[in-house]
């Protein structure tokens, strides 16, 4: 991981504040982290604070179940954040952002987020409203993906991407080359099962291989059911 002393930062989550941030104090606390893929860049139990947001790239945002194994809680992309145990200091950690592609992470200090907290009422709504909207799209993910069959899943993030179940996101499909073992993760359920469920799907035509990954074949042989995000596409 490489950090870029001289950020151009490009999110207008930041932009009112840093347009009262002192230029010397604002290049101490905010850095443009870059990520390689398959890079660990943040471990909540062994950093010290602060605000994330990705610029570009995409990550996969990890939590160990009882038994130890990995679960993909959520995977990234530019405008998610993520680190904000900095503004409760005492609050558990217990999870790894990795990253998938070669990814762009701004990062803020906490001392610096708490001064525009407290000093920028847009900076605040700016924040508030994007943890609104992160945490809406978990719950909408949690009750309309994860009760329904792996290969109704896979099928949805194909066509709807991180953006299922939101109509006011922008979309971005899913047919890139996430390794198996990720994908896994993401649709919650394990390898040899979405194997199957892929299996079954190519072998009637509803999916296709192309470089490496997947992408929607004839979707009228699919006999279950779609999102209504997936039937508006």
């Amino acid at each position: 991981m490489h950090q870029n002393h001289r950020p151009v930062i490009d999110d207008e989550l930041f932009g009112a504040a840093l347009a009262q941030t002192e230029r010397e104090t604002a290049e101490r606390h905010v850095r443009v982290q870059l990520w390689e893929p398959g890079a660990v860049g943040l471990d909540s139990q062994g950093h010290n604070g602060g605000l994330y947001c990705v610029q570009h790239g995409r990550l996969e945002l990890m939590v160990r179940d009882a038994n130890g194994g990995e679960r993909s809680l959520r995977l990234m992309g530019a405008g998610d954040i993520f680190g904000l145990e900095c503004l409760l200091p005492q609050a558990p950690g217990g999870y790894q952002v990795r990253a998938l592609t070669r990814s762009a992470v701004i990062a803020v200090n906490p001392e610096l987020v708490d001064r525009w907290i407290l000093s920028c009422p847009d900076f605040r709504r700016a924040l508030a409203n994007r943890l609104a909207s992160g945490i809406c799209h978990l719950e909408q993910e949690r009750e309309h993906t994860l009760s329904r069959p792996v290969s109704e899943r896979l099928l949805c993030y194909l066509i709807c991407g991180e953006s299922c179940q939101s109509e006011s996101a922008e979309r971005h499909p899913g047919h890139g080359p996430l390794p198996m073992q990720v994908l896994a993760r993401r649709l919650g359920c394990s390898a040899g099962h979405l194997s199957r469920a892929a299996r079954r799907l190519l072998q009637s035509g509803v999916v296709q291989r192309t470089h490496g990954g997947l992408q929607i074949g004839d979707l009228s042989r699919f006999e279950g059911a779609l999102c209504e995000g997936c039937r508006k596409s």
